[in-house]
């Protein structure tokens, strides 16, 4: 199984499309130096974890990250975690960068625009999102570091006619990976940021475009584009209109399908990134069943995915026919159980649940006729 370790809901920034942000105070109090040495020897002592993921919050602002860090250090577990890249110019995070257990460092860059930065993210960080990035691309290369640096960006309104920009002056440093992440639009104080489906159609046309000449220098290069705001239909219609194969990511696939495991800051484990003790809901929105949370410092990890919580979504996952019935178009979609398996929870739901981005391109695979034969 791998780990998504919250290790803080803290931040110093103010981003307009953080879902976090509005229930920050909500949340316990993050492990204290005792509890995360505890944690970490928990995990190294199970035969499941196959590596972690630290996240926040903003994970490096968190009081215990670089004790997190250290104490991974001597196990058997790699890690990586993903930052706004704020701080990693500053020294203190050569250790990190030098530890032998350091899988991955992905920093969130949504503009190169100082003036878009400062408006996204609160604040203008930009400056220090590059040098920091520029600080551990020379590190690695200097020492033949093994470890992988990428670069996520949200697609949004701000940097709508900025990607193709993004994603070359990544490349041209000799970043190796660009993630296009699609925008959460659940926080209705920030719609102003989301674009319509027929707005991002007009950006995946120009990326098309554009992936069609660079692909060949990509890679020679080991450049990797993943257009994780894609669902792998959408993908589908631009593998067959421009022949092209650019789908490898995971983004449409229910975490309970990928093995995916979520500790939260005050060390809670749950099968769901949503952090919810349950699965259904009634016609009034009230939970179904509430289940036991299990922490990681009372429980061993072992233990805690054999609960009960955990052996009844596994009781659903071989129950797709039943669960998926009211979701559309996924029965007409070739890639669904194969590369896309939706929100469990959200096809639990009682009524249709429709995916309208899957509609949309489904229409447009069958308007420009590019259904298998």
């Amino acid at each position: 199984m791998y780990i998504k370790w919250n290790l803080t809901k803290k931040c110093s920034l103010n981003c307009r499309f953080c879902h976090n942000a509005l229930k920050r105070k909500e949340w316990e109090k993050d492990l204290d130096f005792h509890d995360i040495h505890k944690a970490v020897k928990n995990l190294n002592e199970s035969n499941n974890v196959m590596g972690i993921t630290l996240l926040g919050g903003e994970p490096t602002e968190a009081e215990n990250f670089f004790e997190v860090c250290n104490a991974l250090k001597n196990t058997d577990i790699k890690f990586g975690f993903i930052t706004s890249g704020e701080h990693i110019c500053e020294n203190k995070f050569e250790e990190i960068i030098f530890n032998q257990n350091l899988k991955f460092i992905g920093i969130s860059i949504d503009s190169l625009c100082n003036e878009k930065v400062e408006y996204i993210r609160g604040r203008d960080i930009l400056d220090l999102q590059l040098n920091g990035l520029d600080k551990i691309l020379r590190i690695k290369e200097e020492n033949g570091l093994k470890f992988d640096i990428f670069i996520n960006t949200i697609l949004m309104k701000p940097n709508i006619n900025d990607i193709q920009d993004i994603i070359q002056y990544f490349y041209n440093k000799n970043v190796k990976k660009v993630q296009i992440l699609g925008y959460n639009r659940s926080d209705a104080k920030s719609k102003e940021l989301a674009l319509s489906v027929e707005e991002e159609y007009e950006i995946v046309e120009r990326l098309a475009d554009f992936i069609s000449k660079n692909i060949e220098e990509w890679k020679k290069n080991d450049f990797k584009l993943r257009l994780n705001f894609l669902p792998p239909i959408a993908a589908d219609y631009i593998n067959k209109k421009y022949n092209l194969d650019i789908f490898d990511n995971t983004s449409f696939s229910c975490p309970i399908y990928r093995d995916t495991v979520f500790i939260s800051n005050d060390g809670h484990v749950y099968p769901c990134d949503s952090y919810k003790p349950y699965i259904i809901t009634d016609d009034d929105n009230n939970p179904i069943k509430v289940y036991e949370i299990d922490n990681i410092n009372k429980k061993s990890f072992n233990e805690i995915i054999k609960n009960e919580f955990f052996l009844e979504l596994k009781g659903l996952m071989k129950k797709k026919d039943i669960i998926y019935k009211s979701c559309s178009p996924c029965n007409e979609c070739s890639q669904f159980l194969k590369t896309c398996y939706p929100c469990i929870k959200l096809a639990m739901y009682e009524g249709d649940v429709e995916f309208e981005k899957c509609h949309y391109y489904k229409n447009k695979i069958y308007e420009e006729k590019l259904i298998n034969e």
